[in-house]
Formats: C-alpha cells, structure tokens, sequence
C-alpha cells in the first residue's frame, strides 16, 4: 500500500512537471487591412517598427538604410541613415536583432557592435551609443538580450542557442524539439524559428518555422512551456514542409503577437495560452503591434509593383 502511495505521488509530480501541452484554437476573426500609398516608396524592407509617433522600416541593399513614416500616416515619409563604417553609421545589421525603445530603437550590426538610436528635437534620429558585445564566433543570427546576457541562435547541431554572460562566457543552451528529421537537415535551418523577449527580459518565446509550435523559455535557458497547435503551415517552395511562424513576433508585459502562414496573427499569453486568432485579407511578410494605440502595420511584399505599408487600426479591440 505505501510503494502504492509513492508511485501515485511520483506520478503526480511528473506530470505537474511536465511542460509540453497540446494548444486548443479559438474561433477565426477576420480583419480588413488598409494599403498607405508611400513616398518614398518601400525597395527591400527587412524590419518594420512602431516608435513613439513614426513608423520605421530598415531596408536592405538601399543607400539610405531607413525610410520613416511619421503618425499618424498620410504616406508621407523621408529616409534616415547612413551606410559604412564611421560611428553612427548602419553597416549590415542582424534584422532580427532590432528592438524597438521609448524614443527609438538598437539592432546588432556586422561584427558584434550594438547600435542604439534615439529622435532628437529636429525629428531626425541620431547614434546615441555603440557598444561591442562578444557571442562568440558564430554569425549574428537573431540576438537579442537577455538579463543573463546576449542569446544567439546557434549553428550547433545539438542546442538552440548559444547564451554569452556579462562576463563573455558562453554556454550552449536548449536541446532541440524531438520532431521528425531528415538525415540531411541542418539542424538550425530544421528548427528555424523567430523570438521574441519579455520587457523584463527575463524570458523568451521562440516560434517555429516548419512546426505549429512555441517555447517559453527563461533567461536561464530552462523550458517553461512547450505548445503543439492543431494547425497546419502553407507550401512554400523549395521548402520540404509547410511553413508555419515567420517574419516576427511582438510582445508586452502581457501578451505576445506571432504571424503563423501567410496571413494569420495570433494572440498568446506568456503562458502559451492561445486567447485570440485573426485572418488579414492581404498577405504580409513582417509585422509590428503599437500596443498603446491598437494598429497593426505590416508590409506585404507580394503585388508587382513592388512593396505596400498596410495597417489595421483597433486592431484587438
């Protein structure tokens, strides 16, 4: 009877311990986005963020890396920045590094240097410090950071990330989700995914790229929660399976927003709970939520005549 009792308990505690949990949906909202007519218009947008009262998206392979939209948006904007390697200056940054601030932004540019940026009285913005920070020797690849240091994604073939302390030591971090492999994956490019840090940075949701699936984890590098979602990507050539989360994510003290496909966004909790799934009628690439204000701005990259701004306003509510 007692070795009956201390198996009941063992049980209990393993499965109180357990983080992986099945998601369940919730019922399908549909919102209508509005196109803004841009000048200048948009050429190679990789990152689009709401700051303060502008809309700023970092563009790829352009001679001004920057084109702002002022708020509330007429279409209107003017390009920021430079490119090289002088102080201030924008070289090739890690685009999924950008953060966006109270009065500007930061992102990781080519060899580990942190840039921040903040808007001065003229409405334009400037470099207000650079700091280099030591990952390790492995390509930008997604920082960000954390309370325990900088987090980067790794091309090890057995862990996730690699976390780098204040002190510059580093260590790898998170096995890989067992789901199915091919014995010629890579291992990153498998299990690619897209993060997003809580303002406390004391943890992270990680959203992956060809699995209806998240991680919570801590600034540790523990697992929090784990959720598998009954949904199903969308076909994507040359990819071998459907592609589920991409672009970004973005996230408050309370929720965290993710694109799932081509044109679902979906609202967690920091639980991983699913609260709410919405459907655009346009597709979009990248995304970002003004959580103060309730828009949605996003950049659909697929009319031909090249890139458009759209948004959604009382985007939840």
């Amino acid at each position: 009877m007692r070795n009956l009792i201390l198996l009941s308990c063992s049980l209990i505690l393993l499965l109180s311990s357990c983080t992986k949990q099945e998601g369940k949906l919730c019922d399908l909202e549909e919102r209508g986005m509005q196109t803004v007519v841009c000048n200048p218009s948009l050429v190679n947008p990789r990152c689009i963020l709401a700051i303060s009262d502008k809309i700023v998206i970092y563009q790829d392979n352009t001679d001004y890396p920057f084109v702002v939209y002022p708020l509330p948006l007429t279409g209107e904007g003017f390009y920021e920045g430079t490119r090289g390697r002088g102080p201030g200056e924008v070289l090739r940054p890690d685009v999924r590094s950008f953060v966006g601030t109270t009065n500007g932004f930061s992102f990781v540019d080519l060899g580990g240097v942190k840039k921040s940026y903040e808007w001065d009285d003229t409405g334009s913005f400037r470099c207000i410090s650079t700091q280099d920070i030591n990952i390790g020797a492995e390509p930008l690849n997604g920082v960000k950071e954390l309370s325990t240091g900088y987090l980067n994604m790794s091309m090890d073939p057995s862990f996730e990330y690699r976390l780098t302390n204040k002190d510059g030591v580093g260590d790898y971090i998170c096995s890989y989700p067992d789901f199915e492999t091919d014995p010629n994956d890579m291992m990153p490019m498998r299990f690619n995914k897209t993060l997003t840090v809580h303002p406390d940075k004391d943890k992270f949701a990680a959203f992956y790229g060809f699995d209806p699936y998240l991680r919570i984890v801590s600034s540790e590098g523990k697992i929090l929660k784990e959720v598998l979602l009954p949904l199903e990507g969308v076909e994507r050539k040359p990819y071998a399976r459907p592609f589920c989360f991409s672009g970004n994510a973005c996230s408050d003290e309370k929720h965290i927003l993710a694109k799932f496909a081509d044109r679902d966004i979906l609202l967690f909790n920091w639980n991983g709970k699913l609260l709410r799934r919405f459907q655009l009628d346009t597709d979009v690439s990248w995304f970002t939520y003004d959580f103060e204000k309730d828009t949605l701005y996003a950049i659909d990259i697929t009319p031909e005549e090249g890139p458009r701004l759209v948004y959604c306003d009382h985007f939840l509510n």
